[in-house]
């Protein structure tokens, strides 16, 4: 029993060098640019040995591919906290809320989201990686989107694979125009996205009615 709190400690210390390094790597990847960091910068910076940092990760796309989750995490807590909708009006409330709440969001982390915008073109690994987060988001919108049809507020004759890709590409894309500041009034761009989602899958019985309702 006395010998697992030496591991414990030893366990303790390891996530605790991990984070640094992470934490370290970012700062580098944000002053540096994705090209120009280095693991031998991101070791002095945060004052381990080179081969500390290669015993936590596999190297720089393996630091940024991590940075990448850990930015992540709050964009797939958004798109994937669902609640049940009784109408189109509901539907569209949620869908322009999480649309807000993703380039808010974007907004806090537009050094970052630049960085892994710079690897993309650059790493085959990174991309893929980026490419595989974007696959998850697409399959948390279709639950979504599935939800709603159900209740029969989605038209039942769309591919719904396609058309939560449509969105993530659409989103993705003017997620850098964003990032980029091409897209500078976010109000718009938020009510002009959701709109165009929400009416372009939605039942006509479900539009006209919308359409009744706001008139």
């Amino acid at each position: 029993m006395p010998k697992e709190k030496p591991r414990k400690k030893r366990y303790l210390r390891s996530r605790i060098t991990q984070r640094l390094i992470l934490d370290t790597a970012e700062q580098v990847f944000l002053e540096k640019g994705y090209h120009k960091t280095t693991i031998t910068e991101i070791s002095k910076r945060a004052n381990v040995g080179y081969g500390t940092v290669y015993s936590h990760f596999r190297g720089k796309d393996d630091l940024l591919n991590t940075i990448i989750d850990r930015t992540s995490e709050k964009y797939f807590n958004i798109l994937d906290d669902t609640e049940p909708v009784s109408n189109f009006h509901e539907l569209h409330a949620i869908f322009e809320d999480k649309i807000k709440s993703t380039f808010q969001l974007a907004n806090k982390q537009k050094e970052i989201l630049k960085v892994s915008q710079q690897a993309l073109g650059q790493s085959k690994n990174v991309f893929e990686h980026w490419n595989n987060k974007m696959a998850l988001f697409a399959e948390i919108i279709e639950r979504e989107i599935a939800g709603a049809r159900k209740k029969g507020f989605v038209n039942k004759n769309f591919d719904l694979r396609i058309i939560s890709k449509a969105m993530i590409l659409t989103l993705e894309r003017f997620l850098w125009e964003f990032v980029h500041e091409n897209e500078t009034d976010l109000e718009l761009l938020i009510h002009t996205l959701s709109l165009i989602f929400v009416r372009g899958l939605c039942a006509p019985e479900s539009i006209l009615n919308f359409q009744l309702h706001e008139s």
